[in-house]
């Protein structure tokens, strides 16, 4: 995982807003809301994971 990716994730984690995110990291509005969809499936179907399973 690249360090921006890394960085989008735990953004997205602590619950900044996927636009401040976007704007931080440069990654397209797409893979955002793809990973806060995987984020909040992980919280939900598997309690909470540190990292994301790509």
């Amino acid at each position: 995982m690249s360090k921006q990716t890394r960085r989008a994730w735990d953004m997205l984690a602590k619950g900044d807003e996927p636009e401040a995110v976007r704007i931080a990291t440069g990654l397209s509005k797409a893979v955002l809301d793809a990973m806060l969809k995987d984020i909040q499936h992980q919280r939900r179907v598997h309690g909470w994971d540190d990292e994301p399973e790509f």
